[in-house]
């Protein structure tokens, strides 16, 4: 059995070694500190970049839009089209206001397939 006069004795005849072991953890510990903040700044950078914004803006308008003409077409009765309707038209114009370039204006025109016959 280990008694505290052996630890005490195991720290002194080996406190240069833990002193050293525990400095090397300390600078690891600090190397790792640096890296995530880093790191947590480079991600956060990049969500900030104009750029992306733009690109999630865009892209979280078309599945508003999306979801909005699903919701048209589906058999729903008319107040929910319409309180859908009603929430898209006021997003849009929120958009816009904040943003003259706003996304929003644009409109995007999808073609129609063409109606093929089968003989």
């Amino acid at each position: 059995m280990v008694t505290d006069k052996d630890i005490d004795r195991f720290v002194s005849d080996n406190k240069e070694l833990i002193e050293r072991m525990m400095s090397i953890q300390k600078d690891n510990a600090e190397l790792a500190k640096r890296k995530g903040e880093e790191l947590i700044a480079t991600v956060f950078r990049a969500f900030l970049d104009p750029d992306v914004q733009r690109h999630f803006m865009a892209s979280g308008f078309e599945i508003l839009a999306g979801l909005t003409a699903l919701v048209q077409a589906s058999p729903t009765p008319d107040f929910i089209k319409d309180a859908v309707s009603d929430f898209d038209k006021n997003v849009r114009a929120a958009a816009c206001r904040t943003n003259e370039d706003c996304l929003v204006k644009r409109k995007i025109k999808i073609a129609e397939p063409a109606e093929e016959t089968v003989e």
